[in-house]
């Protein structure tokens, strides 16, 4: 397994002792350098996973290493340090490639959360380029040679016909969206950070919550595409994963004033599961349920369980789905939304 390396250039030595004390605690390896000449050797020398780079350092500015590492090293995610007020220094950074930024003083807080979501950005584009490296194998596999491995010719077409609309939109969303969405998550935390009062903070917050949900559909996409994911089981409890979700709806439930009726089991055992995956399969059920109910309408959301079993059921009093419609809710992309509104179950 590759070793992880942060390395941060700054001669404060207070923030360099504070970030190596953290860090040293976890599995990353942390590197130091008090000067821009130290961290040009280290970075050539090392190739870290992050470089986190004071914006000035004897009176010289850290964007051109910024420009440097980012020119030759592309693969490295960089964190540029700034004091406040310079947050026009900072917008200078993200548009030369720095994939976020803090204020001096942070707490380490703050420091942990912005490696977590690089990482996790990283996560997604690593995982977009096996995406593409899959498309590409693929498109170049002919049909007439694959036939021979399927019983029927019906099926055949079916699975080709399911994966070929998957793959065109793997193929937009590799191309086209990772790398501009991180971009724009870039501006947009620079503009929640300048708390200016041009800005009105409950649009940027919307925006934000927008992206959120960009990411989630891309991760959705990636999710299905890939045969060989494994899945992390933890125990977990079901009241608190609904409970969870229905607070990240609760604007969504107000704007059409639902009723919404809990009848949970007391004392519920906790399960075994993927936390993740749980709580975006109830998410996404809800968000449906909600989606189809009239305004003030009423969504049903109950628990309960036997000695093998766990049932969670929800309901509502929208419209239902058609019989015919219900042969067809597994369909990859199915769906009686408008294209924008969803992508299927």
């Amino acid at each position: 397994m590759k070793e992880k390396k942060i390395l941060v250039i700054d001669n404060d030595k207070e923030v360099l002792n504070q970030v190596q004390f953290f860090f040293n605690k976890t599995d990353w390896i942390i590197l130091l350098a008090k000067n821009f000449k130290d961290g040009l050797k280290k970075v050539q020398s090392e190739k870290p996973d992050i470089v986190i780079i004071d914006s000035v350092i004897n009176g010289t500015s850290g964007l051109g290493i910024l420009q440097f590492i980012k020119d030759k090293f592309p693969e490295i995610s960089i964190i540029f340090m700034i004091t406040n007020g310079s947050q026009p220094i900072a917008l200078d950074a993200v548009k030369r490639g720095a994939d976020d930024y803090l204020i001096k003083p942070f707490m380490i807080e703050q420091l942990t959360l912005v490696v977590d979501k690089i990482i996790e950005d990283k996560k997604i584009r690593e995982e977009n380029e096996i995406l593409k490296e899959k498309l590409e194998y693929l498109k170049k596999i002919e049909p007439q040679e694959s036939r021979k491995y399927i019983v029927s010719d019906e099926v055949w077409e079916n699975i080709f016909k399911n994966s070929s609309e998957y793959l065109k939109i793997a193929e937009i969303v590799a191309e086209e969206f990772i790398n501009p969405l991180s971009v724009f998550g870039g501006y947009l935390q620079f503009l929640i950070r300048q708390h200016s009062e041009n800005w009105n903070s409950e649009i940027l917050q919307k925006m934000e919550k927008i992206l959120n949900k960009i990411k989630k559909t891309i991760k959705d996409l990636m999710f299905f595409s890939n045969s060989d994911h494994t899945t992390n089981f933890e125990w977990v409890n079901v009241n608190y994963i609904i409970e969870e979700a229905l607070r990240n709806l609760e604007s969504e439930c107000n704007e059409k004033n639902l009723h919404i009726i809990k009848k949970y089991q007391k004392n519920i055992p906790n399960i075994k599961a993927n936390s993740n995956q749980l709580y975006y399969a109830l998410y996404d059920v809800i968000i449906n349920a909600i989606y189809f109910t009239a305004k003030e309408g009423r969504i049903s959301i109950s628990t309960s369980f036997d000695e093998s079993k766990m049932y969670i059921k929800i309901s509502d009093n929208g419209q239902g789905t058609s019989k015919d419609n219900l042969k067809k809710i597994f369909t990859p992309f199915f769906t009686t939304k408008p294209l924008v509104k969803g992508l299927g179950l």
